[in-house]
Parts: structure tokens; sequence; C-alpha cells
């Protein structure tokens, strides 16, 4: 991974004739999404494990 991180394979497809402003937005709507996403499932399972404690604690 950190060799494609700092370009260091010589395969790595890049595309030279995109506008570098156009790759950026188009690295930080990436980031974005997947920012979104590992939020969404972060709180989907601290929500799951706040109602399970909460069944426990009724049963008591």
């Amino acid at each position: 991974m950190p060799d494609y991180l700092f370009f260091r394979v010589p395969f790595a497809f890049l595309d030279y004739e995109k506008a570098g402003a156009l790759v950026f937005l188009e690295n930080i709507l990436m980031l974005s999404f997947w920012a979104f996403i590992g939020t969404e499932v972060a709180i989907f399972c601290r929500n799951s494990q706040i109602k399970t404690e909460e069944k426990k604690n009724l049963l008591l």
C-alpha cells in the first residue's frame, strides 16, 4: 500500500490529461463518502449495543 501512496509502482494508472483540481475534488469526495460510511457504521454499532444493554436491564 505505501508503494501506491508514494507512486513507486510504475503500472498504476494515472490520467495525466485530467485537470489537477478535478482529481483533487474526486479524492476529497471519496474521502468524504468513506468517512460518512464509517461514521454511520459506528453510530449503528453503538446504538445496537445500547439497545442490547437496555434489554438486559429490563430483565433484571
